[in-house]
């Protein structure tokens, strides 16, 4: 079997109604079941995530075909599986070992902005097992859109203030260059007015001594 870790939550294109998803320790269990409470097990394929459905949702699921764009090699390759049949069983084996991440959602409770988040009003998220960050921020995307925009925004709205903070700082550079060089073009020119001066003083001593 080939081992994956994934993030628990994550069941990619699934937007199947009437489906339920097993999470946290019910998790395990109904990753080694056939079938609970009249339900099957299906996975995907390829994060082996289990999915438990109603008989019912299968014909559906199995017609549904990979679309996320992060991973181009499985796009239009089927999502859902039944798994591997054992020959003398009959019965229906996970196609591969589903294991847990350890990065949280940006909601989770755990998150040292979570204080932050209360007075804005962001909700809590128990997800607590994504792989990896782009895992994580795919995950907020997706499935807290009203948070993702917001924080988009906010993104954008301190990119804009630190753009207009470095076009004062620049401005404020240059026009302290530009003083200085107003300074040093002041000074230059006395010092050629001196020179001038100077100049005319000496013709005029030699002009005077000559006559």
């Amino acid at each position: 079997m080939v081992t994956q870790n994934v993030d628990a939550t994550l069941i990619r294109e699934a937007d199947l109604d009437g489906v339920e998803k097993p999470t946290g320790e019910d998790l395990a269990r109904r990753a080694t079941l056939s079938a609970t409470h009249q339900n099957i097990t299906i996975y995907n394929t390829r994060t082996f995530e289990p999915l438990s459905v109603t008989p019912r949702i299968w014909p559906q699921a199995r017609l549904k075909k990979h679309k996320d764009r992060a991973f181009p090699e499985w796009m239009g390759k089927p999502l859902f599986t039944r798994g591997i049949q054992d020959e003398a069983t009959k019965k229906y084996l996970p196609p591969g070992v589903y294991k847990l991440g350890s990065i949280p959602c940006e909601l989770h409770p755990s998150n040292p902005n979570r204080e932050l988040y209360n007075t804005m009003g962001y909700p809590t998220c128990g997800s607590g097992h994504f792989v990896n960050p782009q895992e994580a921020r795919m995950h907020l995307q997706r499935d807290h859109k009203s948070v993702w925009s917001r924080e988009e925004e906010r993104r954008a709205a301190a990119e804009r203030q630190e753009s207009l903070t470095l076009q004062r700082e620049q401005t404020n550079a240059f026009t302290k260059l530009a003083d200085s060089m107003t300074m040093n073009q002041r000074e230059e020119a006395g010092r050629q007015a001196a020179r001038d001066r100077m100049a005319n003083a000496r013709a005029a001593k030699k002009e005077n001594h000559q006559e």
